[in-house]
């Protein structure tokens, strides 16, 4: 996950770069343009996104039945209960409550299908990866938002600081969260959509 997941978003925030500086983060003159070729290969040493998605369903789900990620669930559904106790953070804990929900359907799936159906299985392990990222960064920042609230409720730091950090997960809640959902039903669906396909056809 932190290699697999981060990597990618590290390309996207590259490329997002390039297209704030327009023509001249296309050219070598603002640095952008190295910054996204060295991002570039991150995502393919020491496992591509691919290998390191795999790797995830395999070794790490399919393997120990969903033991470790059970355990984390736990740890998310706690933050979803103490955000939704907060009135001004209940909003990013209602989010954060239907991501978990996604993440459990797909990893139900996952383990009802891993042992008969493996090869859809394995054809929405990046979309998984990818959702299980969004998810825990999503959680982090969800984690962030109630300890500033804790010290603002102290009034305690900097007032706009700490509001701000709030914002950017709600922010974030409503922008990437929320594609979670969508992931996990890529997960469960991807790998029936591509059956029909001949291996000739490719």
């Amino acid at each position: 996950m932190a290699k697999g997941w981060c990597t990618e978003i590290g390309n996207d925030v590259c490329d997002d770069a390039i297209q704030v500086f327009g023509g001249m983060g296309f050219v070598e003159e603002t640095g952008i343009a190295q910054l996204f070729r060295d991002a570039r290969i991150i995502t393919i040493y020491e496992g591509t996104t691919g290998i390191q998605g795999n790797d995830l369903i395999s070794r790490k789900i399919l393997r120990e039945k969903g033991e470790t990620l059970r355990e984390l669930m736990v740890d998310l559904r706690e933050t979803c209960r103490l955000l939704c106790d907060e009135n001004l953070l209940r909003p990013i804990g209602l989010v954060l409550s239907d991501m978990v929900d996604a993440l459990a359907s797909a990893t139900d799936w996952v383990l009802a299908n891993g042992r008969e159906s493996l090869t859809a299985v394995m054809a929405g392990a990046v979309p998984f990866l990818h959702m299980l990222g969004n998810l825990v960064g999503g959680w982090q920042l969800a984690r962030t938002a109630l300890a500033a609230q804790r010290q603002l409720a102290a009034k305690q730091g900097d007032t706009v600081y700490l509001n701000s950090l709030i914002d950017l997960a709600a922010f974030y809640m409503t922008t990437f969260g929320v594609q979670v959902v969508a992931q996990a039903k890529t997960v469960c669906e991807t790998g029936v959509a591509l059956e029909p396909f001949p291996l000739d056809g490719f």
